[in-house]
């Protein structure tokens, strides 16, 4: 009887773990929305911050055909522009009642001043100059994301243009698609057009989310931000093709030379002029040329552009600090991380272990001496040492470009390290079940790994769609310490329980009366869930790095990732194969033994790997011990709190393992 109702509390524990796990699944995109609450600066509403800004740019571009001269030129332009005037003063009205914006920040005294400047027909540049300039102040006052977190892929932008554009802009983009001599005012000419230039990637990022009214373009609010990012880009990009038809945008040494001198945000934020006269700023030899560069350029032909991310946010953490936000500070050391250094830790730990080591223990600095509140010289001082490893990690990228043998490799080897604490969990339970000879059992252990490798098999094909959906580091990351910790629990339960039979007389009572029952009911569903997050974990983790793995080494290498990882499958596959044939031969005693203490090893393991997901995303906080030993694989990590948690496992386990010994003692002295 009391061995039902240890199973019985197994089985509850079990599925209370899926549970928590399918919540934390169903709320990954609303946990992002509460992580930004406050913020309504990419909501696509006629009073968002977003909206105001797409008005102003639009107002700032199209005045001109609406006066020249102080004459109106177009009548219809112009009572568009005055009427513009007014939806962006009660656009900000509404936008300070919600409390977006704080009331007194001078925005109405100036767009007050927009309205008078056009009321007298006044030049347009000076109306370009103040709508830009409330623009600015508003994209500042609400923290607007106005580029993309990583290079956009012009691949995507064209499959996407030819799903949503070409109709009515043409292939060619030069605004004469099918429906083109119908629709009035004409599409956009892309091409040659003479706006063309004018255009941001930015504004048109606004005009493909919010749509322009008065015209038969639509607003596009199904597509993710990045779509319409890489939509954006490619847009920009048809123009620079027809300026630069032998271009291709492909050649790296030069890109790496824009980027060293241009930032991802200039590039979406200026348009054709303003970059082309950045780069002659930064006396770039041939700045028209430079800027067909950039437009043209694909994601996959810029390396460690992600690095160029955690530098550009490490420099906005020093500048949030100095300005007493520290909170800001700490959220954007941990997107550095996150967003910058994650991304390319799979190449930079076959190609240089020792510096990802350390660029994740310097940035594990910068967030500790943000905590303890340091003076602004000694968190400079921990930032300038960061970026100079973030600069030596761009180096070893550049120089060391990937071959297919180089991805196969890598890509095994992600899988293995992987898979190996999968391997040890299933490997453990199904022992102990096969030498039972539970055949039923075996089945759902088995139906639990294999659901969890299908999860990781869907999330490869479906990578770019999931992280559309916000499912980014920071989802990841939650996930993976969420899990692990779930993951804790279950196996001290079980652990303790395999423990419990290796005394003699339990021993011997399970084998003749409870091993026929032990598994049957609900038992099999907890199994099945053990087995399940044993492999979720792992598999959610090696898809992402696969996925990073086969975006930097280009079409060319994803065979390669996708035959290693096969590889290391089967790897994995046949080891668990011989190794439970072995432990068919141990005595049954021994092998709850052996499976109980593995168990708890593993346990301590990923409660270390467990707190460290969750310190990388800021959810706990950091604090450096006086040593730097590390060793990932098996979970340990210097700091505290890791440390202690382990400690906190360890404590657990001999308490429980050893209370048996200390009581019989007790009866036997007395």
């Amino acid at each position: 009887m009391k061995d039902s109702k240890y199973s019985n509390s197994i089985t509850a524990c079990c599925r209370a773990a899926l549970l928590l796990l399918f919540v934390l699944t169903v709320s990954i995109i609303p946990l992002e929305s509460i992580a930004q609450k406050g913020n309504a600066t990419d909501n696509s509403s006629k009073s968002s911050p977003r909206a105001l800004v797409h008005i102003l740019d639009y107002m700032a571009q199209d005045y001109s055909g609406a006066v020249a001269n102080g004459k109106i030129i177009k009548q219809s332009e112009y009572a568009e522009q005055k009427q513009f005037s007014v939806s962006a003063a009660s656009m900000l009205k509404e936008l300070e009642k919600a409390g977006v914006i704080k009331k007194g920040s001078e925005l109405s005294a100036k767009i007050q001043k927009l309205q008078k400047a056009i009321n007298e027909k006044a030049d347009s540049r000076e109306i370009a100059e103040i709508a830009h300039n409330i623009k600015n102040q508003v994209i500042r006052l609400t923290g607007m994301k106005v580029a993309p977190m990583k290079w956009p892929s012009l691949t995507e932008g064209t499959k996407l243009y030819g799903q949503y554009c070409v109709s009515c802009h043409g292939a060619n983009g030069d605004g004469n698609g099918k429906l083109a001599s119908s629709l009035n005012p004409k599409p956009a000419d892309f091409l040659h057009g003479e706006r063309a230039p004018s255009l941001s990637p930015f504004q048109a990022f606004n005009t493909i989310k919010m749509g322009v009214s008065g015209t038969a373009m639509p607003s596009f609010k199904n597509l993710s931000d990045q779509q319409v990012w890489d939509l954006a880009f490619y847009i920009k990009s048809i123009h620079a093709k027809g300026q630069f038809p032998k271009l291709s945008g492909k050649d790296k040494k030069q890109l790496r030379q824009l980027r060293s001198k241009i930032s991802l945000e200039q590039v979406a934020t200026l348009n054709d002029s303003q970059l082309r006269n950045l780069l002659t700023k930064k006396q770039f030899d041939h700045p028209k040329k430079g800027l067909a560069e950039l437009r043209l350029a694909d994601n996959k032909d810029i390396t460690g552009s992600s690095l160029a991310i955690a530098r550009k946010l490490l420099k906005e953490v020093k500048k949030e600090y100095a300005a007493g936000n520290v909170a800001a500070a700490r959220k954007k050391a941990v997107m550095a991380y996150l967003n910058g250094i994650e991304p390319v830790e799979p190449a930079l730990r076959a190609h240089a272990p020792g510096l990802i080591y350390n660029l994740e223990q310097q940035m594990t600095s910068i967030r500790s001496d943000i905590e303890a509140n340091v003076s602004l010289d000694k968190l400079t001082a921990s930032i300038q040492t960061a970026d100079a490893s973030i600069q030596k990690a761009g180096s070893v990228l550049q120089t060391n470009n990937s071959s297919p043998w180089f991805a196969f490799f890598m890509a095994a080897s992600i899988l293995l390290r992987e898979g190996l604490e999968a391997f040890l969990i299933i490997l453990a339970i199904l022992g102990v079940i096969n030498a039972i000879g539970d055949k039923k059992a075996a089945l759902w252990v088995h139906g639990g790994w294999i659901l969890a490798v299908l999860f990781g098999v869907v999330a490869w094909f479906f990578t770019d769609w999931i992280i559309s959906l916000g499912f980014g580091p920071v989802h990841r990351e939650l996930m993976e310490g969420s899990v692990s910790l779930i993951a804790v629990v279950v196996l001290l339960y079980v652990g303790f329980w395999l423990h419990s039979k290796t005394e003699v007389n339990k021993w011997k009572e399970f084998i003749d009366v409870r091993v026929k029952n032990m598994l049957k009911g609900g038992n099999l569903i907890g199994l099945a869930s053990i087995a399940f997050f044993a492999v979720f974990r792992e598999a959610l983790e090696s898809v992402l790095f696969l996925s990073a793995l086969s975006i930097e080494g280009g079409a060319n290498n994803k065979f390669a990732v996708g035959a290693g990882a096969a590889a290391a499958i089967l790897t994995v596959i046949l080891l668990g194969a011989l190794a439970l044939r072995f432990s068919a031969k141990l005595p049954l005693r021994k092998l709850f033994k052996y499976s109980s203490f593995m168990l708890g090893l593993l346990s301590v393991i990923l409660v270390g790997k467990g707190i460290h997901s969750l310190q990388e995303i800021g959810w706990l906080s950091s604090t450096n011990t006086p040593f730097n030993f590390h060793i990932s694989l098996i979970g340990i990590y210097p700091t505290l709190q890791t440390i202690i948690a382990q400690l906190i496992i360890v404590g657990i386990l001999v308490l429980v393992w050893n209370y048996p010994k200390w009581k019989s003692r007790r009866i036997f002295a007395q």
